[in-house]
């Protein structure tokens, strides 16, 4: 059963939304710092923001959202009474998948939280290839791409999440805090931030010849190199 998250600081909504989306399961934050510490006690298969909230507003919760690898990928809706087309496309640049402007039929809102479910089912059910690693989401199985073959790396679902994270960076620099945080407190286990060091060099060793396409940037955290992947092959 799907389990959704409502950022909304009306109860009465939560309320009407609930009702709407039954059997589905739902929780209701009323403030963004209500809804920080809620994803970090629970997980969700969507999101639904309303823009409106007593702690800021939901267009720059979900740019947040978006920026945080563990929500990234996330399908994540907006509720709000603006419904000017300029506003409905600065919501979908902040990272939005859906726009859902009040008041709005219950039967409408399911609709679209239910195709945004499949969409994401889709997309967790699939393969994804960055460079030459095909990522192999739903079973959590990499495999560096030689030619016609495909060789499998055997990560640990650990590895597995760390090496697709920093693919997902397109090169850019992540720390070892977001490692951390993708690699382990998403799942709910902790580790040692000097941790981290000691996955990436295994992680490193099952790359074989690709384990240079990790690059430890001094002080700041690890990236990818892209452009090696797309020279190298396992």
């Amino acid at each position: 059963m799907a389990r959704i998250l409502l950022i909304d600081d009306s109860e009465d909504m939560g309320i009407l939304v609930a009702n709407g989306l039954s059997p589905y399961l739902l929780r209701q934050a009323l403030s963004i710092a209500e809804a920080e510490q809620v994803l970090k006690e629970d997980t969700f298969d969507l999101i639904l923001i309303d823009v409106g909230l007593p702690d800021g507003n939901g267009f720059d919760l979900c740019i947040r959202l978006n920026q945080d690898l563990r929500f990234k990928f996330l399908p994540k809706i907006l509720l709000t009474a603006l419904d000017q087309a300029s506003e409905k496309v600065y919501g979908f640049n902040c990272g939005a998948d859906d726009y859902v402007t009040k008041p709005f039929n219950p039967v409408e809102l399911r609709a679209r939280v239910e195709r945004s479910l499949r969409s994401q089912l889709n997309v967790s059910g699939g393969t994804v290839v960055h460079g030459c690693f095909s990522f192999q989401l739903e079973f959590q199985k990499c495999f560096a791409i030689d030619c016609d073959k495909k060789v499998d790396l055997n990560l640990t679902p650990t590895e597995f999440r760390l090496l697709l994270a920093l693919a997902q960076s397109e090169g850019k620099v992540l720390s070892r805090q977001t490692l951390e945080q993708v690699g382990w407190e998403a799942h709910g286990a902790v580790i040692q931030i000097r941790g981290v060091d000691t996955h990436v060099a295994h992680l490193r060793k099952k790359l074989g010849p690709l384990r240079s396409a990790i690059v430890s940037v001094y002080g700041q955290g690890y990236s990818l190199d892209v452009a090696k992947l797309k020279n190298k092959t396992a």
